[in-house]
């Protein structure tokens, strides 16, 4: 019987339980033990908001062949499917303990299912779709900021841009740079400002928001991407952070 505890790390685990699913779902036997220790150590995690919607309802392995048998015709299909449904959960346990981990914990309780939708969505692109993680970093903190201000009945307009949404949210939370007179939060603040407007130009040029002409040369690596949703989700969580804190 595989032993959790036995394994590395938690994305360890994740791919192991990935493993198991994509053995079951094109002709080879998945281990049934493994499978529901996996199952339930995740479903008890800080994951369990990344898993993919059908999998905790499932109490036995098969289950899950009963689901994925008519769900898709070939193995190859499969494939795809299960590798882009647990790109979420391996993406979170890769950032466990930095601001993209930490914030998987807590945009659930945010009280925006946009916002933990698009979470969702930038998590899986990180690395398969680099251009497409970069507009979902900027959708991300634009619907958070659109969130605030909708909580403290601030009025926005409908083409506002992620500078102009952010500006008006960090002065209703006051963390303004503006709002503050000792240097160093000046310093911090302004460079809080920086990464946002950082995140809407790289957006703007290499994000999949635009189309791209034929002088278009630079191409978005997973490491571009992965810079951009953990600069996102820190200044994600900051602000989340601070408007828990003045909401409590």
């Amino acid at each position: 019987m595989i032993d959790v505890s036995n394994f590395k790390n938690d994305e360890a685990r994740a791919l192991y339980l990935y493993n198991i699913l994509e053995a079951q779902a094109t002709g080879g036997a998945g281990d049934e033990a493994a499978f529901l220790n996996l199952h339930r150590y995740f479903c008890q995690s800080q994951y369990r908001d990344v898993l993919p919607q059908w999998l905790p309802p499932m109490f036995a392995l098969g289950q899950f062949w009963g689901f994925i048998k008519p769900k898709f015709g070939t193995y190859a299909e499969r494939r795809t499917y299960l590798g882009q449904e647990f790109a979420p959960l391996i993406q979170a346990c890769r950032n466990a303990g930095q601001p993209v981990g930490e914030l998987t914990a807590i945009i659930k309780n945010f009280g925006s299912d946009t916002v933990n939708a698009e979470w969702k969505k930038m998590l899986a692109r990180a690395t398969t779709d680099p251009d497409g993680a970069v507009t979902m970093a900027r959708t991300l903190l634009e619907s958070i900021c659109k969130h605030i201000l909708d909580k403290y009945g601030i009025a926005y307009a409908g083409d506002a841009s992620l500078t102009e949404l952010y500006r008006d949210t960090a002065k209703q939370l006051n963390i303004s740079q503006d709002q503050h007179d000792e240097q160093i939060f000046k310093k911090i603040l302004g460079g809080c400002s920086g990464v946002v407007d950082g995140l809407q130009r790289l957006r703007g040029k290499h994000g999949d928001a635009h189309g791209k002409g034929q002088g278009h040369a630079f191409v978005l690596q997973p490491r571009h991407a992965m810079l951009a949703v953990n600069a996102a989700a820190t200044i994600a969580l900051f602000l989340i952070d601070t408007f828990d804190a003045r909401k409590g």
